[in-house]
């Protein structure tokens, strides 16, 4: 299985960043999801919401059950009614996992669609970086133990490059120009 996004927008809300996208399996709508941004669980608005609902089994760590002499939890068995496609993202989610805080932690869909999303608006961000990379030359320079990024209105050149090596020194993290050059 083989899951994406489409037409994400991204805002900030009262309790983190919301999120509204369209979720596919295999090139195929399967959702329209929603996270408000305000502390709640992500909302799905699935495409074969008039099929019959079917039975969702998922493992879920007991968070009552005291930890073992390993620190972790147990897990156990979680049971709801769902959608088809539902089923097919519940049972790919919950596949993945993560061990933190002695508990295995399993991804939800709304973990996995945001994993998504994320990954998306970074690639759009690289795109545009890119892009801009053409006419520009881009840097990052380490200031106060953060890293800022900065753009030169000229197009990148060695010239160019050894006059930033020279002016910042050690604390020039790296050419972008030069990064994007290793990876095309």
């Amino acid at each position: 299985m083989n899951y994406s996004v489409k037409n994400v927008k991204s805002w900030q809300g009262t309790d983190g960043v919301g999120t509204e996208c369209t979720l596919y399996r295999d090139g195929k709508k399967v959702a329209r999801c929603l996270d408000e941004g305000c502390g709640v669980e992500m909302h799905f608005y699935w495409a074969d919401y008039k099929e019959p609902r079917v039975d969702i089994t998922v493992t879920i760590s007991d968070y009552d059950a005291p930890q073992d002499e390993n620190g972790k939890r147990p897990e156990k068995q979680h049971t709801y009614k769902g959608t088809p496609e539902e089923k097919l993202l519940a049972e790919f989610a919950n596949a993945q996992q993560e061990e933190a805080y002695g508990m295995t932690l399993r991804k939800d869909g709304g973990w996995i669609v945001s994993d998504l999303c994320d990954a998306y608006d970074r690639a759009k961000q690289e795109r545009k970086i890119a892009k801009k990379l053409k006419t520009h030359t881009g840097f990052v320079v380490m200031e106060k133990g953060e890293e800022v990024t900065y753009t030169l209105n000229r197009p990148y050149s060695p010239v160019i490059a050894a006059q930033l090596k020279t002016k910042y020194g050690d604390s020039l993290v790296k050419i972008l120009n030069e990064e994007l050059a290793e990876t095309a």
